[in-house]
C-alpha cells in the first residue's frame, strides 16, 4: 500500500476516534483539493484541510474546541503540515469556485454533519487559525 494512503488512512481513524465517528464523504473541501493543488509535498495537506474545516465546525456550528485542539496536537505530532502564510491568503482563496463556498460540510455541535455557507471572513479566519497553531 503507497505511503500516502497510510498517512490518510491513519488520519480518518484519527479523525474519527476524536469526534466519535467516521469522517463524513467530502469533508474538508473545498481546503482539501486547494492545498492539495496548492503543495507539491503530499504530506499533511488532509490534516491541515481537516483542521481548516473543524476550526469552521467550532466558529459557525459550534463544535467542541476541545475536540479542535486535540486533533491539531495530533496533526502536529505526526505529520509535517502545509505550510503557507498570510501573503497567500488571497491567491489561495481565489482558488475556490464560488459555488463550493455555498455548501461547505462541517460538524456541529453534537457531531452530525451539516453545510453551511461561508464568506471570504470565514475562510481567511480557518486560514488565521492554521497558520497560528
Amino acid at each position: 500500500m503507497p505511503m500516502n494512503r497510510i498517512e490518510n488512512l491513519n488520519l480518518k481513524k484519527a479523525f474519527a476516534a476524536i469526534i466519535g465517528h467516521e469522517v463524513p464523504e467530502r469533508f474538508g473541501e473545498p481546503f482539501l483539493t486547494l492545498f492539495r493543488d496548492a503543495s507539491a509535498k503530499k504530506e499533511g495537506n488532509n490534516a491541515a484541510a481537516y483542521i481548516c474545516s473543524l476550526y469552521l465546525s467550532a466558529l459557525l456550528e459550534k463544535f467542541q474546541t476541545e475536540k479542535l485542539h486535540t486533533f491539531v496536537r495530533y496533526t502536529k505530532e505526526e505529520y509535517e503540515l502545509f505550510s503557507f502564510d498570510c501573503r497567500m491568503y488571497e491567491e489561495l482563496y481565489s482558488r475556490i469556485p464560488t459555488e463550493d463556498l455555498k455548501n461547505i460540510l462541517l460538524i456541529d455541535a453534537h457531531g452530525i454533519p451539516c453545510c453551511r455557507e461561508c464568506c471570504k471572513q470565514d475562510i481567511f479566519e480557518a486560514f488565521d487559525f492554521y497558520t497560528n497553531i
